[in-house]
């Protein structure tokens, strides 16, 4: 029998397994076995040295976001902290594990700036997200891969998102202690009311944050730059996913996928299961069969890119495992 610590590790990960298995079932399970066996080794070594870059423009990002707040911090810890609070993220809902990275180098940073830090970090990630995504379903309109009716169907749902976004802006920097202040005192209700316990680090959490926030220095630029290496990064995402692809011998354009993985990688965020696990999946599947991949070799590229990212994790981030640990119990 399962013991209760292990039973608390497998059921976040049912809702993710019951779609992999439902996608394998309905896509021919042998097919997705086949094809990745005969899977070039060649072009995954490739694709996880062009994942490793891809951290390295991520953490030189968040270096840049500390550095603007005061903190110095060596690129070395800084690397590793990233890929382990990437490897929380791969067991927490919505990739909440990322607000772990801080703690991962705390000797380095106060924990207020460590957690400013992470927020606008995860802000500009979520900002270039949406950009990229409006940028590739116009794409798609151009060359006639989806109709135009869905097409603007999607635009106009993350136009409205990106409306948000950019209202947040507004009031991150400009009135974040007016909003941290009425947070604070709807949380507080919701407590007393509701008798809400979960509630009760939430708001040391927004003073730490809005005490961080205040030490942040020339904002514009910050965010310019940094989404300028995240739009890099996106590139270096977009080549891993193509190499994995050769892998199989599937070929699809890096141009596509820097402007459409963002709205696969949006799935993560959402709730259902750790990292989004099958739901990101899914929507690669969707996404490759628009360019004439068969479902069960989208399959296979996506379990494969898996596998290769959580390894990597697990590679460069595992003397963070303990904190993985504690986070799961």
């Amino acid at each position: 029998m399962l013991s209760k610590a292990m039973f608390k590790r497998v059921i976040p990960l049912i809702p993710g397994l019951a779609i992999i298995f439902y996608l394998a079932y309905t896509f021919d399970v042998q097919a997705v076995v086949e094809t990745i066996s005969v899977a070039n080794p060649l072009f995954l070594i490739s694709s996880v040295f062009i994942y490793s870059f891809t951290f390295l423009i991520l953490t030189l990002r968040w270096k840049r976001i500390l550095s603007y707040i005061g903190v110095k911090i060596p690129l070395l810890p800084a690397y590793q902290a990233f890929v382990g609070g990437t490897l929380l993220s791969d067991v927490t809902p919505s990739r909440l594990g990322d607000f772990f990275r801080p703690y991962l180098v705390k000797r380095y940073m106060d924990m207020r700036q460590g957690l400013a830090s992470v927020a606008i970090d995860r802000y500009i990630d979520i900002l270039a997200i949406l950009s990229l995504s409006v940028v590739g379903f116009l794409l798609l309109y151009i060359y006639e891969i989806l109709s135009a009716e869905t097409v603007m169907y999607m635009l106009l749902s993350f136009s409205i998102l990106i409306s948000f976004f950019l209202i947040g802006t507004l009031l991150l920097w400009f009135k974040r202690t007016q909003v941290i202040y009425f947070s604070t005192r709807v949380i507080e209700k919701a407590k007393i009311k509701f008798h809400f316990t979960v509630l009760d680090k939430l708001n040391p959490f927004l003073l730490k944050f809005d005490e961080g926030m205040s030490v942040v220095k020339h904002p514009l630029q910050l965010l310019t730059l940094s989404i300028l290496l995240t739009f890099l990064a996106w590139v270096t995402h977009a080549i891993r996913v193509s190499l994995i692809a050769q892998s199989v011998n599937y070929t699809i354009s890096p141009l596509f996928l820097v402007c459409l993985l963002p709205a696969i990688s949006a799935l993560s965020l959402i709730p259902v299961s750790p990292a989004g696990f099958g739901l990101v999946e899914g929507g690669l599947v969707a996404l490759l069969s628009f360019f004439g991949i068969p479902p069960y070799a989208g399959l296979s590229i996506a379990l494969l890119d898996r596998t290769l990212t959580v390894s990597f994790h697990l590679l460069v981030g595992s003397k963070y495992i303990s904190y993985l640990t504690e986070s799961i119990e």
